[in-house]
C-alpha cells in the first residue's frame, strides 16, 4: 500500500493517511492516560518512515509537544519477538 501511495495511487495514499491518523489517535489516547516520556513505534509502523512520520505529525497535532517518539530498533521483528517472549514467559510459569 505504501509503495502504491508513493507511486501516486490516490486511493492508496488516502488509506495510508487514514491508517496513520487512526494509529496517532490510539497513541494519543494512551498518552492521555499514561503520560509517558517516550513512545516507541514498533513493527511495520516504526520500520517504515512513510508511515512513522505521518503518525508522529498526527500525534503532535493531537497532544502537542508531548512524549519523545522513537522507532523500535527491532523494526518489523518486534511483533515476532514479543510473541516469542510471551510464549517463553508462559512456558516458564506453567506448572
Amino acid at each position: 500500500m505504501l509503495d502504491a501511495a508513493e507511486a501516486g495511487d490516490a486511493a492508496a495514499a488516502a488509506i495510508a493517511d487514514e491508517e496513520a491518523a487512526f494509529i496517532a489517535l490510539g497513541v494519543a489516547a494512551v498518552v492521555a492516560v499514561c503520560d509517558p516520556e517516550l513512545v516507541i513505534l514498533g513493527g511495520g509502523v516504526g520500520a517504515d518512515p512513510r508511515l512513522a512520520e505521518p503518525v508522529r505529525r498526527g500525534l503532535f497535532r493531537l497532544v502537542g509537544p508531548g512524549p519523545r517518539i522513537a522507532s523500535s530498533e527491532l523494526w518489523d521483528r518486534a511483533p515476532l519477538l514479543g510473541a516469542l517472549e510471551a510464549a517463553r514467559s508462559a512456558a516458564a510459569s506453567a506448572p
